[in-house]
């Protein structure tokens, strides 16, 4: 039957969406830590561009477009470097 497909695909996207949701580990955040120290890039930087209180308020769904933002600023400086 199509209705149990469309549950279960409905449960699959709550569950997506509660992961997207839930805070990053502090294994993640220590990650985010040390590489914005070595960039330079001030904490209150990024939580002031991505609006949040501190490195611990990022989202799983957040994380991933704040390390390719970091990489983005670590390929820029590696490049004047040159």
């Amino acid at each position: 039957s199509r209705d149990s497909k469309g549950q279960a695909e409905q449960e699959l996207e709550q569950q997506a969406d509660k992961i997207r949701k839930q805070l990053i580990s502090q294994v993640k955040v220590k990650s985010i830590r040390s590489i914005i120290q070595r960039l330079g890039v001030a904490e209150k930087a990024i939580c002031s561009r991505y609006k949040i209180g501190s490195l611990e308020d990022i989202t799983e769904e957040l994380y991933p477009r704040v390390m390719n933002a970091l990489k983005a600023t670590e390929e820029k400086k590696e490049a004047k470097n040159e």
